[in-house]
């Protein structure tokens, strides 16, 4: 899924997954590659694992669907272009602004990626056609376990049907089973080093997080998906290996912080032009609606509406 100047590979990672996924259910059809072919899918997903066409009249479908574009466009084009300004933070080695940069990457990404998907998501169902919801507001969860349930919904479908349920069933070790998993997401992502401790890294976390709940253990989860997400995105986020490492090794010290790292933090936020620290202001209050209002009648049912 690595981005590729060479456009004969364009979105060959989502179709190339889609096909994979019917296969492997034995129902592909031909209408169905065309459908998954279509470029505005291939953009970002969702990976169209189901559709199916709305019998509604034309104002009804624009009713319904047309909000889905504007909150995709505010979330897009409002919110995570303008925090694209961040992404020089990679270059930064303190364990502060290290941190604070994966949550950053992770709420960009959330917006730029939803956004899209919501935009595509109401173009769809404008045009007749029924896809699947991509995200359902991720930030919403108290575990890991949710979060990746409601993350990139189509891709975690695929990978379960793919590589989970067969691999549970042969090896009959859920444990094994969620390390597989997460080991093929992060070749899917990309084939370097800095994605297969990503893999790693979220397969210990998952499985630890499973282990936790099965014990009725609430308050943990939540710790664990707090400081493992960031913690994940600092893999994610870096395909350069020594200064991957390097940042890795400088949380060893993380103690021993001076107040450089501080100063180093607070004068890098003063050059941050205000719109863009605007759109992060926004951006924090909507996952804090997301995370505190959870069973709000607003959000209760995690699409948007």
């Amino acid at each position: 899924h690595a981005a590729s100047p060479n456009p004969y590979i364009y979105g060959l990672a989502f179709f190339t997954a889609f096909l994979a996924y019917r296969l492997s259910l034995k129902d592909l059809e031909i209408k169905d590659i065309f459908m998954s072919s279509n470029p505005l899918i291939l953009i970002s997903g969702p990976i169209p694992v189901y559709w199916e066409s709305i019998q509604k009249s034309s104002y009804l479908r624009i009713k319904e669907y047309f909000p889905f574009v504007i909150v995709g466009f505010f979330f897009f084009k409002v919110i995570s272009s303008p925090m694209t300004y961040y992404l020089n933070l990679i270059d930064y080695r303190s364990p502060l602004i290290v941190f604070i940069f994966a949550v950053l990457f992770r709420i960009f990404l959330y917006f730029n990626f939803a956004g899209i998907s919501l935009i595509i998501y109401g173009f769809f169902g404008m045009m007749g056609f029924k896809i699947p919801l991509n995200f359902t507001q991720p930030f919403s969860s108290r575990s890991v376990v949710e979060f990746w349930r409601s993350w990139h919904v189509t891709l975690s479908i695929i990978l379960k049907e793919l590589f989970h349920n067969k691999a549970k069933k042969n090896i009959n070790n859920s444990s094994v089973a969620i390390t597989i998993v997460f080991f093929c997401s992060a070749m899917w992502h990309g084939v370097s080093l800095n994605f297969v401790m990503w893999g790693l890294f979220h397969s210990i976390v998952f499985i630890l997080t499973v282990r936790l709940l099965k014990n009725n253990f609430r308050i943990l989860p939540i710790f664990l998906l707090v400081i493992g997400i960031p913690f994940g995105d600092i893999m994610f986020t870096d395909t350069n290996t020594v200064r991957l490492l390097e940042k890795l090794s400088n949380f060893g010290e993380i103690l021993s912080m001076s107040t450089l790292d501080l100063s180093e933090l607070l004068m890098y936020l003063s050059s941050v032009p205000k719109y863009v620290l605007l759109s992060t202001f926004i951006a924090f209050i909507l996952i804090g609606m997301e995370f505190f209002l959870k069973d709000h009648h607003l959000f209760i049912n995690k699409n948007y509406e």
